[in-house]
C-alpha cells in the first residue's frame, strides 16, 4: 500500500514497498528480519553445519543506533556490533570497515539519530556494503519527514535514499514523528525489491492474503486512514514549511543557549538540539528545568539535555 506516495519522490524508488507497522522498532526487527533470513538464503550465513557448526550472524550498528537493534538482535539471535562514532557523533566509517567479517549479514546506518539528530555518512555507508554485498539499512524514523523537504529551503542535506547505487536495501520511516500523524501510526518501512517481503513471507491459507511478511498480524486499521488523511492535507508544501519552521527555531534555541554560555554538544542538523552547562550537572539541571515546568529528557552518549522542537498542524 502507497500511504507513504508522497515521498516517493523524494525516495527516489519508482515502486517502493511500502509497509504500515506498529512502530519503528518493529519496521526495524523487519529489516534486520529480511536481512538475516536472506543471508541464510543466499549466503548460508546462520545455517546449522554438521561439519563446521553454527556460526551467529552479526549486525553492525552505531553507537548511536535506536535500542530497537538490540531488541531485533534479542530475537532473532544475532550479535549486535557497535561502530565507534567520530568526534561529531556520526558513525565512524573505519570502525564500520574494521567489524565486517565473514558473518555480517547487514550494516545499519541512521538518518537523524534518536539523541541528537545527526546524519551518518549514508552515502559512504551504502558503497561500502555494495562494494561487500551485504544487506544495508537506513533507519531514517526520525528524519525521513525532514530531510527530503528542507532541502527545498536550500537546506545541505546529505543523500540518504534510494538513489545510492545499489546500497540502500531498506528505510524505516515513521509517520507518528515529522510525519505529524496520531500514534499508533507508528513506523513505516521501505523495501528496495520484493525479494525483501518474500524471504520474510508465511503462508496465510485461511486469510484474503495468502501470505504475511509483517512481525504483527491483527491490527487496527484506524491509524492507517489517520495517516492517509494527514498526508493528504499536509502534502509536500505542508511538511516542507513545518520541517523548515522547525529548524528556524531549533537554530533560534541554539543561538540563545550559547549566548547565555551553555554549551552545544552540536550543532542542530535536524530539530534536536543537546546541551550542558559548564557549572551544572546535567541531572541536576534536568530536574531544575522540571521544577519550571519544563519537561525535558536527557540524552545519553553523551548525557546531556535533549529538547526536540515540534511543529504543528
Amino acid at each position: 500500500m502507497k500511504l507513504l506516495k508522497i515521498l516517493d519522490p523524494f525516495f527516489h524508488l519508482k515502486n517502493p514497498l511500502v509497509m504500515l507497522l506498529l512502530g519503528g522498532t518493529e519496521a526495524n526487527l523487519m529489516a534486520i528480519r529480511a536481512a538475516r533470513n536472506m543471508a541464510r538464503e543466499e549466503k548460508d550465513i546462520g545455517n546449522i553445519d554438521s561439519e563446521n557448526g553454527y556460526s551467529i550472524p552479526e549486525i553492525i550498528v552505531p553507537k548511536s543506533a535506536h535500542f530497537s537493534f538490540k531488541k531485533a538482535a534479542d530475537l532473532l539471535n544475532l550479535k549486535l556490533i557497535e561502530a565507534d562514532l567520530d568526534e561529531n557523533y556520526r558513525v565512524d566509517i573505519e570502525s564500520v570497515k574494521k567489524n565486517i567479517s565473514d558473518n555480517t549479514i547487514a550494516i545499519v546506518g541512521v538518518a537523524g539519530t534518536t539523541e541528537l539528530g545527526m546524519i551518518d555518512p549514508i552515502e559512504d555507508l551504502s558503497k561500502l556494503a555494495h562494494d561487500n554485498d551485504i544487506y544495508f539499512h537506513v533507519d531514517a524514523a526520525f528524519g525521513g519527514f525532514s530531510i527530503p523537504f528542507l532541502k527545498d529551503f536550500g537546506y545541505e542535506m546529505p543523500v540518504f535514499d534510494f538513489s545510492l547505487e545499489g546500497g540502500v536495501s531498506s528505510i524505516t520511516v515513521d509517520p507518528h514523528k515529522m510525519g505529524l500523524a496520531p500514534i499508533p501510526s507508528g513506523g513505516g518501512i521501505i523495501f528496495r525489491e520484493k525479494k525483501y517481503l518474500d524471504v520474510m513471507a508465511v503462508k496465510s491459507p485461511y486469510l484474503t492474503s495468502k501470505e504475511q511478511s509483517t512481525i504483527v498480524g491483527t491490527r487496527l486499521g484506524a491509524p492507517a486512514a489517520a495517516t492517509w488523511a494527514i498526508m493528504q492535507y499536509m502534502g509536500r508544501e505542508g511538511y516542507a514549511k513545518n520541517a523548515n519552521e522547525c529548524m528556524i527555531n531549533s537554530e533560534f534555541l541554539a543561538d540563545a543557549l550559547f549566548k547565555e554560555d551553555f554549551e552545544l554538544i552540536v550543532e542542530p542538523e535536524l530539530n534536536i538540539v543537546a546541551f550542558t552547562h559548564p557549572e551544572i550537572p546535567t541531572d541536576d539541571l534536568a530536574n531544575m528545568l522540571e521544577e519550571k515546568g519544563w519537561m525535558v529528557s536527557v540524552s545519553s552518549y553523551p548525557k546531556a539535555i535533549r529538547i526536540v522542537l515540534m511543529g504543528g498542524i
